[in-house]
């Protein structure tokens, strides 16, 4: 709904404007992600109103009839439903498995933000995160690469550079294995949220994506919003009297309350952060503690997670020759946040993760913690097999323990258990080698499962799975239950 009313506190306009709105929407799908296109089709009205749009961006003009002068300008956009590709996986108020969660995954950040900075120019929600959400931060997290682009290419989707087989500056980045891809199959309707196209990660000096990557995504209405001469005019970061992190952050919120199915998005901001200078990341503190308050009081807390993060830290200025400034840019900010129940029913998960967050990671690690997230939307998919029968085992040991000649390395003795079992539902047949070693290891170090091999055909039993072969073994689809 769009609601269009005159505010009786700005003085009188030169005229009685009439206003007139017309759809944004991207332009030569399949062979650029640089163009957009404004419609044909103008929807014109007077005075207040309240309208029904159908469209997803649209831009408002509000003019003079008498000599066509703009009085007022300003773009919108709307969540339109959208049917959800890939396979559908159950919600949370309908799985057959109450262990079995499936998290909305919620991905929100900051160019250029240190951690260091991050302290200092946003205590409110550091403090906001730590005492209310509990959250986790990553206090050895390091970027991997100079700029956004490396470090966002080893978070989206685990590859460095150099394992590109393409041209940065020729090919778009349409068949890279990007994590909301793996989302969308299973069933999560996505949205890529990024400001300040003309720098944006993946078209800053690159061609983009020729296919619309996800199922909302923002370029070609921050396209229009970066041409549009009422905004340029002012040579501001805002979209009116409007911070463009407002803009991005009210979208998402929409996003969140629209959609029943599970939701992936990834919001990432930089018209204040990086093109403006330090203090004007004190000025997003306000927004950003209004939205986290207000996320923290929805449904979606209770189903999601959250990482609040940078790509890395400041790159240029005084500070850069000075040992300090080896951190602040090496150092971006990284929060894991939760669902309340979660350090409940997953008490190691939690006590491994905080653990994790006083030790060195990359970002290629922060991708591993997202396919472990994909690894349970999965399994929700699945039913929950239960043993039925053993029907053999053994027992084997490994050499003693002792140095390795000529060397100061010493093997640890170990044994191995190799059992073979059935499962149910399903009757699936599987082999597990299970190695225990004794010393004083960590008691999560003592016990490992070496491998589990599947030992009978399974055809038609994980058909849900169609995307995810390696799974499938394990998988009994939960349609198959009676």
């Amino acid at each position: 709904m769009l609601f269009m009313f005159k505010d009786k506190n700005v003085q009188k306009q030169p005229c009685e404007p009439e206003c007139c709105y017309r759809n944004v929407s991207r332009a030569d799908e399949g062979h650029s992600d640089d163009n957009y296109q404004f419609g044909t089709k103008l929807v014109c009205f007077e005075g207040e109103h309240m309208l029904r749009v159908k469209e997803e961006f649209i831009h408002i003009r509000c003019f003079c009839t008498h000599n066509n002068a703009t009085v007022h300008e300003d773009f919108r956009a709307f969540i339109i439903p959208k049917k959800v590709s890939g396979s559908s996986i159950p919600s949370n108020k309908t799985r057959q498995n109450e262990n079995d969660e499936v998290l909305n995954v919620y991905l929100i950040g900051l160019d250029s933000v240190s951690r260091l900075n991050f302290r200092r120019f946003l205590p409110n929600i550091e403090k906001l995160l730590i005492d209310k959400f509990h959250g986790i931060p990553m206090m050895g997290l390091n970027k991997i690469g100079v700029n956004t682009f490396p470090n966002m290419l080893a978070f989206l989707s685990g590859l460095q550079m150099d394992q590109l087989n393409q041209s940065l500056r020729k090919e778009p980045f349409d068949d890279l294995p990007f994590i909301w891809k793996e989302f969308s199959r299973l069933g999560y309707i996505t949205m890529f949220n990024e400001d300040t196209p003309e720098i944006a990660t993946f078209n800053y000096k690159k061609q983009g994506f020729y296919r619309t990557p996800t199922d909302y995504y923002l370029r070609p209405l921050y396209q229009a919003i970066e041409h549009s001469s009422y905004v340029k005019s002012r040579k501001t970061l805002c979209i009116n009297k409007r911070p463009q992190i407002d803009f991005q952050l009210q979208l998402l919120q929409d996003f969140m309350n629209e959609a029943t199915t599970p939701q992936f998005a990834l919001l990432f901001s930089s018209a204040l952060s990086h093109e403006g200078p330090l203090t004007y990341v004190k000025d997003m503190q306000d927004r950003l503690h209004q939205f986290l308050i207000w996320y923290k009081d929805t449904e979606r807390y209770n189903s999601s997670i959250m990482l609040f993060f940078s790509d890395h830290g400041m790159r240029f200025g005084p500070v850069m020759r000075t040992e300090l400034g080896g951190y602040e840019s090496r150092m971006p900010f990284f929060y894991v946040l939760l669902p309340p129940w979660y350090a409940v029913r997953y008490p190691q998960r939690v006590r491994h993760l905080r653990a994790n967050a006083r030790r060195l990671t990359t970002f290629f690690d922060a991708h591993a913690t997202l396919r472990h997230l994909l690894l349970e939307a999965v399994r929700s998919q699945c039913a929950q097999l239960s043993l039925l029968s053993v029907t053999s085992a053994f027992h084997r040991l490994s050499q003693p323990q002792g140095v390795v000649k000529d060397t100061a390395y010493q093997v640890q003795a170990f044994e191995e258990y190799v059992v073979q079992f059935v499962t149910t539902p399903g009757l699936g047949e599987f082999e597990a080698t299970v190695r225990s070693r004794g010393g004083s290891a960590p008691p999560e170090e003592l016990l490992s499962v070496v491998d589990v091999s599947r030992l009978d055909v399974y055809r038609g039993q994980s058909d849900c799975l169609k995307q995810r072969f390696d799974e499938m073994r394990f998988c009994y689809c939960q349609s198959l239950v009676q």
